[in-house]
């Protein structure tokens, strides 16, 4: 979700949204959607045979060394609602394929760039079949104008699709307001879980040494902007 200082930005309020862990209605929800029966160790169990109700969540193997530790974190704070996760650590050409072919359940994944959401949405929606995280078959419904893949059977996903489509070459104030809607409907259907918000530990940290030269006063430091190479680092030089 974009920081409230991005135009593109829905509101404060949908920054915060559902982050708050509400034990209670987490129990109510998992129990509205059949997930009412528990194994003795109170994980809640399959409505088709019994067994206990596992999610696999992929990571890429050392693109992130924090990444499985936070999923181990998830792994454990989920156990207080009886929903049993286990953690697959892959090498990344594996994870892309297993991605790009939909054989995943979730998958742990930076989201930075889509901030800037019509530069760089292809982590935010499934709108690139070789990037999507939220369907890569519905990715290519999108891009071959419904020739191949499949078409989403959510409502509030065809509406997203829909206004991407239309974004493009509308004036500022348009594609902002289009852009703030989308933001809402992705906060309230919640297809992906945040984890940290707006961190600056991933492109929005920079240390320079007092000896190098040449470097500018600003950088952008989002996705679609690729530092440090928009900076020109060809260019420094040490004194």
């Amino acid at each position: 979700m974009p920081s409230e200082v991005v135009p593109e930005s829905p509101g404060k309020e949908y920054i915060t949204k559902w982050s708050t862990f509400d034990k209670a209605k987490a129990h109510a929800m998992l129990d509205a959607i059949g997930l009412t029966k528990k194994d003795r160790d109170g994980y809640r169990v399959r409505t088709d045979n019994g067994e206990r109700l596992r999610i696999q969540i992929d990571v890429v193997q050392t693109l992130d060394p924090t990444w499985p530790q936070q999923v181990e974190m998830v792994i454990q704070q989920w156990r207080a609602v009886g929903i049993a996760a286990d953690m697959k650590l892959l090498e990344r050409s594996l994870f892309s394929i297993r991605r790009q072919n939909d054989q995943h359940q979730m998958v742990l994944f930076s989201n930075s760039g889509s901030e800037s959401l019509f530069l760089f949405p292809v982590l935010a929606l499934p709108i690139d079949p070789s990037a999507s995280l939220t369907g890569s078959a519905w990715a290519q419904w999108f891009v071959s104008d419904g020739r191949t893949g499949m078409k989403p059977g959510d409502p509030h996903m065809l509406r997203i699709l829909d206004l991407m489509r239309a974004a493009g070459g509308l004036p500022e104030a348009q594609r902002n307001a289009t852009a703030q809607e989308i933001w809402r409907i992705v906060a309230e259907q919640k297809w992906q879980i945040g984890l940290v918000g707006q961190a600056p530990g991933s492109q929005g940290s920079r240390i320079v040494s007092n000896r190098l030269e040449n470097i500018p006063g600003r950088i952008c430091i989002s996705q679609h902007c690729r530092p440090p190479w928009s900076a020109r680092p060809e260019q420094w030089f040490f004194h």
